[in-house]
């Protein structure tokens, strides 16, 4: 406790170093504070559905053409749901990103929302119950089935003020001609399939049914592997039935093999990832930099504390003892500077959100949390240490 005294003693005592150091780590500490969180919250941290490294999506591809992933073919997916042994779930959609728009028609005004229609089986692949209500039944992926919507937290927060008595309301859509569906559920926050959709209506809300041509290539599928199931055997059974549909139809253009990839994967894209590691590379260059700034202020600091060092030595201190108080000025010193990098960090997190794309995946479960405070916490003592 009296080396802990001291030590803020010391360090006011030469204010101005103490300002020009802490500053510096606080921007080096708050830079790599920002970034973990974003890297966190996007990569690192699971997919917000039940055991979710066993989700995956489902691709045909064809490496003599160069295609390493095409969508499926409604035939084709039926087909490889009948014959699988390998998936506990399956479900389809042409569009999980939340890539179509819809047009809501509401009381005195309109909204764009971005939204998907999909088979009855997708909230069952995922795991992820209702908050509200209930999400499709397998009767309403038919043609022209029940005229039926799923919303999401979001849209139901902002459109519907979070109105618990939403359930059994009309939603009219404005999309591809002005229809009424019945709501008939509420998802939980963050639950986004995944990417940002915020409507789910059933798959033949536009006619649609997946017997149609077996080279109309626009469906994407996604699956829950079986416990025990590993990424290479569902493969290998995908690709088995593909090789038997290919020989059955020989007119069709098909994928001579079937890509299985991780949904979280899927979700970033490997553009994405890269893209962050390498952020993440760059940020903590720039905190080393920090750190050797900080150093070399410590070194001409300790050049001129020479007498101070030999007459506590002279007057008995060992060496150890002035190391170590040497060192708990340093550490004093960066957990401070830490402390300021969370302030920094959180600043410039927001920032990044507000003005980054729409296109990046799980921004909105971007946080500046627990793990984020403890990697905060680590490397301001590793950087007095």
């Amino acid at each position: 406790m009296n080396d802990l005294k001291f030590a803020f003693r010391q360090l006011l005592k030469n204010p101005g170093f103490t300002a020009v150091a802490m500053l510096t780590l606080a921007l080096g500490i708050g830079a790599n504070t920002a970034i973990f969180s974003l890297i966190n919250g996007v990569l690192l941290k699971p997919l917000p559905y039940p055991e979710p490294e066993r989700l995956v999506t489902l691709w045909e591809s064809s490496p003599q053409r160069g295609i390493e992933q095409e969508r499926v073919s409604g035939p084709n997916y039926l087909d490889w749901r009948a014959q699988n042994s390998v998936f506990s779930e399956m479900a389809v959609s042409p569009g999980w990103q939340g890539s179509e728009e819809f047009n809501l028609v509401l009381r005195d005004t309109t909204a764009k929302v971005p939204g998907t229609y999909t088979s009855a089986s997708l909230f069952n692949t995922l795991g992820t119950k209702p908050l509200l209500g209930r999400t499709f039944l397998a009767e309403e992926d038919r043609k022209g089935g029940n005229r039926v919507a799923v919303l999401g937290h979001g849209v139901w927060q902002r459109h519907f003020g979070g109105d618990s008595n939403v359930i059994g309301r009309t939603l009219t859509v404005d999309t591809y001609g002005r229809r009424e569906y019945t709501i008939v559920g509420v998802m939980p926050p963050g639950f986004g399939v995944p990417g940002r959709c915020e409507l789910w209506l059933p798959l033949g809300w536009l006619g649609v049914t997946l017997d149609e041509r077996r080279s109309a290539h626009w469906h994407n599928v996604i699956a829950r592997l079986k416990p025990g199931v590993t990424l290479a055997q569902a493969r290998s059974e995908l690709t088995g039935i593909q090789v038997r549909i290919k020989q059955a139809y020989p007119g069709e253009t098909i994928g001579s093999e079937v890509a299985v990839v991780p949904l979280l994967h899927q979700a970033l894209g490997r553009n994405m990832r890269t893209a962050l590691w390498v952020l993440w590379g760059v940020v903590a260059g720039v905190l080393l930099i920090a750190c050797a700034n900080v150093a070399n202020l410590m070194l001409a600091r300790a050049a001129s504390r020479q007498k101070e060092i030999a007459l506590r030595i002279a007057l008995g201190a060992g060496r150890w003892r002035v190391m170590r108080q040497l060192l708990i000025e340093s550490v004093v010193l960066a957990v401070i500077g830490g402390s300021l990098g969370v302030l920094i960090g959180w600043w410039g997190l927001q920032l990044f959100i507000a003005v980054s794309p729409a296109n990046i995946p799980r921004l909105n479960e971007v946080t500046l949390d627990g793990a984020a405070l403890g990697f905060t916490f680590g490397i301001s003592v590793l950087t007095g240490v």
